[in-house]
């Protein structure tokens, strides 16, 4: 999976809830130009948490927010190196967050990338590995194994 540098960012002593999280990988998508208007887009995200917790289990959440405001589809990623409490369907931490932007008539991009990322977490060296890198760059190189 291609993988824009610009919008992966790792936390490694984390002490913020999950919509703050959010906010902040709204804001780097929102400075890289991926999406228009960052308050629009982080409420329509926000929105869907409220609703249903994104996070799939294994230290995953997907997040997503489909509008408008979304110039290209693309991932915020944040990998916390501490977890986050994040209500996910195991009940445990996630340690790593893909935030999709969604233009509004996107299709099966979106379908196709979750897939992708799904089956690459369920395997556990996976996991492991990416729990355990040491800097963004080989968080990037194993991330574009996707």
């Amino acid at each position: 999976m291609e993988i824009n540098k610009n919008l992966v960012v790792i936390k490694e002593n984390n002490k913020e809830d999950k919509f703050s999280l959010l906010d902040e990988l709204c804001d780097l998508l929102y400075k890289n130009k991926i999406i228009s208007s960052k308050e629009n887009f982080f409420e329509s995200v926000k929105s869907r948490e409220e609703d249903m917790s994104t996070g799939f289990g294994y230290g995953l959440a997907i997040p997503h927010g489909r509008s408008n405001e979304v110039n290209t589809f693309d991932f915020a990623i944040m990998l916390i190196q501490n977890g986050v409490d994040y209500n996910a369907i195991d009940g445990k931490p996630v340690n790593i967050i893909f935030l999709a932007a969604i233009p509004s008539k996107e299709g099966k991009l979106y379908q196709t990338k979750l897939s992708r990322i799904s089956s690459f977490f369920r395997d556990k060296n996976n996991r492991d590995e990416i729990f355990n890198v040491k800097d963004k760059t080989e968080l990037i190189k194993i991330l574009e194994r996707i």
